[in-house]
């Protein structure tokens, strides 16, 4: 599904965000991508979008160059960490425009809505300003955002930042059930709990390298301390 071949990008020409990174996400894996602040997480994300091209390598998704124009809308689906909704439109209107901008058919929209946002516990407010509502309610609805054009490579950028236990709780349900229907999802998180809980794979990029990929085995403690070994070795 996504694929880096020696992927290389700088912002400035002296720095390396990304360096000569390969690695490849597969239909149905769900990779958690660790690193430090400035590890080059959301550099890749922006690669995978193709908001920037790589400087060398090549990045595919679904077989196709991310700036391609023949790259289907809706394919990919991206939940910044900053939530990313529109606090004047009401939870529905979020994502009916995020649906239309997909081009998601419209008959399709409204009962996907609905679903969405009854299983993430929005549907009552749901025809409320999103600006009133608690943090966890908007990270909720950029959730509902991102799936409502139900993508076949997700990207989640620190999706359980901050969260209540009950947002929290509701949160890991949702992506532990899309797993199942043989998404790709790639997952920024400095939450190895939560990420233990989601992912089956792990990345850890350490100053735009990728110094360590696997199979996630283990808990939190155990992938905390694999986590720091590394990152400190680097």
């Amino acid at each position: 599904m996504v694929i880096f071949e020696q992927v290389t990008f700088s912002y400035n020409n002296k720095i390396q965000a990304v360096e000569n990174v390969t690695m490849r996400i597969s239909q149905g894996q769900t990779l958690g991508l660790l690193g430090h602040n400035g590890a080059g997480k959301t550099t890749t994300f922006r690669l995978i979008l193709g908001l920037l091209r790589p400087q060398s390598g090549n990045v595919k998704v679904d077989g196709l160059k991310p700036e391609n124009p023949k790259m289907p809308r809706g394919l990919v689906s991206y939940m910044p960490e900053l939530n990313g909704i529109y606090e004047k439109l009401t939870g529905f209107q979020n994502l009916e425009f995020r649906a239309r901008a997909a081009k998601m058919d419209r008959k399709q929209i409204l009962p996907r809505s609905k679903n969405l946002l009854d299983r993430l516990g929005l549907l009552k407010r749901s025809h409320e300003k999103a600006g009133y509502w608690s943090k966890g309610m908007k990270q909720r609805l950029s959730l509902a955002c991102a799936l409502i054009c139900q993508p076949r490579i997700l990207l989640l950028d620190e999706p359980t930042n901050g969260l209540d236990p009950e947002s929290l709780s509701i949160v890991i349900q949702i992506l532990q059930e899309i797993q199942d229907k043989e998404t790709a999802i790639i997952l920024s998180s400095h939450d190895l709990n939560s990420v233990c809980k989601i992912c089956d794979h792990i990345a850890i990029l350490q100053n735009g390298s990728l110094i360590h990929t696997g199979v996630l085995e283990g808990k939190a403690d155990l992938l905390q301390e694999t986590y720091l070994k590394l990152t400190a070795e680097g």
